[in-house]
């Protein structure tokens, strides 16, 4: 056994060391604990779905805007809906009570999964998900606090479906410039949203177009993201935001010109009367090399009838 006898300089800076490290250690508990406060404070469980509200930042400067959003951990193999629930199906929604001056945006919803069920088509997620909203914080905000109510609805499903409901809460603390730290156990979360919402726009602005022709329409996409696509191979669908223009259970034909044209032939909804003036929703295109490279590209269109027209 050694004993190193120190003076009284180098204990001192030993101890200083040893407070500082303490110090820090400290600091990063607590940064933890309001972590995990924000996300344990209302996860409410129904059925198979845990719901919970969660937050992006530990807290929100007055004058700025916050991104909550909804925390839904399904059981495995079940499944909640995107804002278009497919041919069935329920979207998930949320109610909010708020204090005074705060308000909230819709759902930023991230572009969904396809599920085949008995023949019907579903958009919708499975395993743990978040469906963001930003939050608006006035600026003359009084107290050290800002507490979200919010009632949150959705379905559930598998074979069978089961709906489910939470009233869930959130105390966001006032914070000034500068003072609000990542909530490192929602970033996570907040990246795979962020993953499916932050597309490309593809608009009339370039040479994209869609057709309606008899009981078809044509979406016609020549443009530079595509290249690659076409040797690639891959699946290709689209998801309106809309559920009457297509028949989404229908299959949807993908065609790839030697230009590196996507050209996506969509069966119209046997029950519309009439063509849509505009088709709008997400493109997703899954690279059949990797599993982990899915491409969104959100799309708004006008629509061009082209039997109209002649």
């Amino acid at each position: 056994m050694f004993i190193i006898k120190l003076g009284i300089r180098e204990t001192v800076m030993l101890r200083t060391l040893t407070s500082r490290i303490l110090a820090l250690l400290t600091a990063a508990l607590l940064v933890e604990s309001a972590s995990a406060q924000l996300l344990s404070l209302t996860a409410v469980r129904d059925g198979r779905v845990e719901a919970e509200l969660i937050a992006e930042h530990t807290a929100v400067v007055p004058g700025e805007t916050a991104r909550v959003g909804l925390r839904l951990k399904m059981d495995e193999g079940w499944h909640t809906y995107w804002k278009n629930p497919g041919d069935s199906g329920m979207a998930t929604s949320i109610e909010w009570q708020l204090p005074e001056g705060v308000t909230a945006e819709d759902i930023d919803w991230p572009a969904p999964h396809y599920y085949e069920v008995g023949g019907l088509a579903s958009y919708g997620y499975e395993g743990e998900i978040v469906l963001p909203v930003v939050i608006h914080v006035p600026a003359d905000f009084k107290g050290e606090r800002v507490r979200l109510r919010a009632s949150a609805d959705w379905l559930v499903c598998k074979e069978a479906c089961e709906p489910g409901a939470a009233n869930l809460f959130l105390n966001l603390l006032i914070t000034e410039a500068g003072g609000a730290e990542i909530n490192t156990q929602a970033k996570q979360l907040f990246a795979w949203a962020d993953s499916r919402t932050g597309m490309a726009v593809i608009s009339e602005d370039g040479e994209a177009e869609v057709t309606a022709t008899g009981d078809t329409y044509r979406l016609r996409l020549p443009s530079p993201e595509f290249q690659g696509f076409a040797a690639q191979g891959g699946d290709v669908r689209f998801f309106p935001e809309d559920p009457k223009p297509i028949a989404m259970s229908a299959t949807q034909v993908v065609e790839f010109s030697r230009d590196e044209e996507l050209t996506l032939l969509l069966e119209r909804n046997p029950t519309a009367a009439e063509p849509v003036d505009r088709l709008a929703g997400v493109l997703a295109w899954h690279n059949p090399e990797d599993m982990n490279d899915t491409r969104f590209f959100r799309v708004d269109l006008p629509v061009r009838n082209v039997a109209q027209s002649q």
